[in-house]
């Protein structure tokens, strides 16, 4: 059967040995299936271990994936099963997790950057989250530049009303040098006045204090509605591949507080209302600045631009140029 007379193969990328950690990998997962969709793609996953490392968590992800209940993914995606390095007769490929490649150091590091190289070697096309992150692996792997395009996350549009504000500032994540989680200690630290939330694993959560809220283990209703209910969404990251929470609650109302790296310049810089902004190598008295800026702010409606970008419509359209530089082959 030949590619035009199938359905396209989908590999779908997990972060980490097995995904299990990452909420966000089973959003991109069930994103890229439903803008696929969405413009009448007959898209198949398709989720082959390649390394023993990622076999062994297939094995292990149906009993991980009841364990986790809510992360569930249409059409038996299991992101567990899902591996950097697609297989031969796939089609597209997808790079979640642009750590793959900068780690470098150790097995783990070694791991996943070759898995990056089998997914361009292997697959016809392979996608990356952002321009900015398809150009980054063109210089890492600039033998592979030519097979490689962008499409973000897909998100349904929200209609539901913004909540009563509970909090004045929400840092979503897990403890991770990289998501350095201790410079939103510090400013919670540096604004008492403010209420300060933060959803992290139960493992790294940091003590209450007066002005701190630390929540953990939240179905995927109750952060929804903390979405609602926050007035700004802080993201203290150093490097980042998309972070899906910072455009989940972009689209329910709340401001954001930002790093000006790639991606977010490239995903937020057209909204100049609700997207507030501080260089990460200038300290803490910046990121205080911008804070107290956005908290003197009015929040306005989300950008329409920057709306429409990751909508399933246009997030498909994208997909289907891309098929079909690969059916034409």
């Amino acid at each position: 059967m030949t590619t035009r007379e199938r359905p396209l193969r989908l590999a779908v990328a997990s972060d980490g040995w097995t995904g299990s950690r990452s909420r966000s990998a089973f959003t991109y997962a069930q994103s890229v299936l439903l803008a696929a969709r969405s413009v009448g793609i007959e898209a198949e996953p398709y989720a082959q271990p390649t390394s023993y490392g990622a076999r062994i968590g297939g094995f292990i992800a149906p009993f991980l994936r009841s364990a986790l209940g809510g992360y569930s993914v249409e059409d038996e995606v299991v992101v567990h099963q899902a591996t950097h390095g697609a297989r031969r007769g796939v089609d597209v490929a997808t790079v979640f997790d642009l750590y793959a490649f900068r780690e470098t150091g150790g097995l783990p590091g070694r791991f996943r950057r070759s898995a990056v190289r089998a997914s361009l070697r292997r697959a016809k096309r392979v996608v990356a989250l952002t321009e900015s992150g398809a150009r980054e692996i063109g210089r890492a792997f600039p033998e592979y530049r030519d097979k490689l395009r962008a499409a973000p996350m897909a998100f349904e549009a929200i209609a539901a009303p913004r909540g009563e504000e509970l909090y004045d500032a929400l840092w979503v994540g897990v403890w991770d040098d990289r998501k350095n989680p201790r410079a939103y200690l510090s400013l919670a630290a540096r604004f008492p006045e403010q209420k300060f939330a933060m959803r992290v694993e139960r493992s790294a959560l940091p003590e209450s204090t007066g002005n701190l809220v630390p929540l953990h283990d939240l179905s995927e209703a109750a952060l929804d509605q903390l979405y609602r209910s926050v007035r700004v969404l802080v993201v203290t990251s150093t490097v980042e591949g998309f972070h899906a929470p910072s455009m989940e609650a972009y689209l329910r109302g709340a401001q954001l507080l930002l790093p000006r790296i790639e991606p977010f310049t490239e995903i937020y810089g057209r909204d100049d209302g609700n997207v507030f902004w501080f260089d990460p190598t200038r300290g803490p008295e910046e990121m205080g600045t911008a804070f107290r800026s956005a908290m003197d702010a009015r929040p306005r409606e989300p950008h329409p631009d920057v709306v429409r970008s990751v909508s399933y419509r246009s997030v498909g359209e994208r997909l289907r140029g891309i098929y079909e530089e690969v059916r034409s082959r």
